[in-house]
């Protein structure tokens, strides 16, 4: 569920823009379905990599030192 509508809108955006980069790379690919389409992401860090950016964003509150919440 979403509190707030903007939520939904970019959550649906964002799945209007995969089909959109699937269909563009399968006209790039000749119709090749068995070309990769999932873009990496990886720690700056330790290299790891992630299918996610939100999984990297997760990942990177490993890495932080600061203090975490308000004074």
């Amino acid at each position: 569920m979403f509190d707030k509508y903007q939520s939904l809108g970019g959550h649906a955006a964002g799945h209007a823009n995969r089909v959109k980069q699937e269909a563009v790379a399968l006209v790039v690919n000749g119709g090749n379905n068995d070309a990769n389409l999932e873009r990496k992401h990886q720690c700056k860090v330790c290299q790891r990599e992630f299918k996610s950016g939100v999984a990297l964003g997760g990942h990177m509150r490993k890495h932080y030192a600061g203090k975490v919440g308000r004074p």
